[in-house]
């Protein structure tokens, strides 16, 4: 019983600190802050824990994985110089195209021709896209 009182603290903490470390402009939770890793990675990390831990290592210690909603909301408000390279984020979900998976290259974890989800920057724009998992892209990282 101990245990699992410990684990809905640690929850609720857990919870409140990533509430607490956004921010809420109209309703909207946006990021804090949003940076690119130090160096690059293909979409082949051996999962989330691997990826979010790789992230760490990477420059962006305390941070987790953007997705597009956050990414889409913090340019909004802050605009687009982050993101002046196309980088890896987190897919909103996965759906079947041709022979391969578009998504978060099948967990962090892809086989041949699977897709994963990028934030990309051509001719100025920066808007989402998605590429093989086996290229070499820095990861969008949010706090």
């Amino acid at each position: 019983m101990k245990n699992h009182m410990l684990s809905i603290l640690m929850s609720a903490i857990l919870i409140t600190s990533v509430i607490t470390s956004c921010v809420t402009i109209k309703g909207w939770v946006v990021p804090e802050d949003v940076k690119l890793t130090t160096s690059g990675h293909n979409g082949d990390f051996g999962g989330y824990q691997q990826m979010n831990a790789w992230i760490q290592t990477n420059g962006c210690e305390g941070y987790h994985v953007c997705d597009y909603t956050e990414v889409s909301r913090w340019m909004q408000i802050n605009g687009q110089s982050t993101f002046n390279e196309n980088c890896w984020i987190t897919s909103p979900g996965v759906y079947k195209e041709g022979t391969g998976n578009v998504g978060d290259c099948r967990g962090w974890r892809p086989i041949e021709n699977d897709v994963g989800t990028i934030i990309s920057k051509s001719s100025g724009k920066v808007f989402p896209g998605r590429h093989y998992c086996d290229r070499v892209f820095k990861v969008a990282c949010c706090k």
